[in-house]
């Protein structure tokens, strides 16, 4: 499976070091997935860089039932291979308490419905 993170509806300023946008979607490589903790663990590369950044460290660890993520990091790595302050996901309850927070909600289902409208009515102007 390909494991991704979407940037198709990026900010129009989200630019990398040479001024283009990231792409639609950014894998991540050297993957894995802890069951027994639901924890993800991957790397994003950028090439050109973002904000002096070659290299993301993600680890993401879910929830029970996958809505959230409980806890985890991105660390980004600059050109010589140094790491940076972490970015720490956080739930709502801790985001006072953690320097740069991240927060994580799986869209809703209903934003994520598709829906398909009977041939005998879609022409009908609204």
């Amino acid at each position: 499976d390909v494991c991704y993170i979407s940037y198709a509806s990026a900010p129009s300023n989200w630019r990398l070091d040479d001024g283009s946008m990231p792409p639609a979607r950014k894998p991540f490589t050297d993957t894995s997935y802890d069951a027994a903790t639901r924890t993800f663990r991957g790397t994003v590369s950028w090439d050109p860089p973002w904000q002096g950044d070659v290299r993301w460290e993600y680890v993401m660890a879910f929830s029970e039932d996958f809505e959230h993520i409980d806890g985890g990091s991105i660390t980004p790595f600059d050109a010589s291979g140094s790491p940076k302050p972490p970015y720490i996901f956080s739930t709502e309850r801790q985001i006072r308490h953690v320097p740069k927070p991240l927060l994580y909600t799986r869209k809703p289902q209903v934003l994520m419905a598709v829906v398909v409208i009977p041939a005998d009515i879609a022409d009908i102007a609204i």
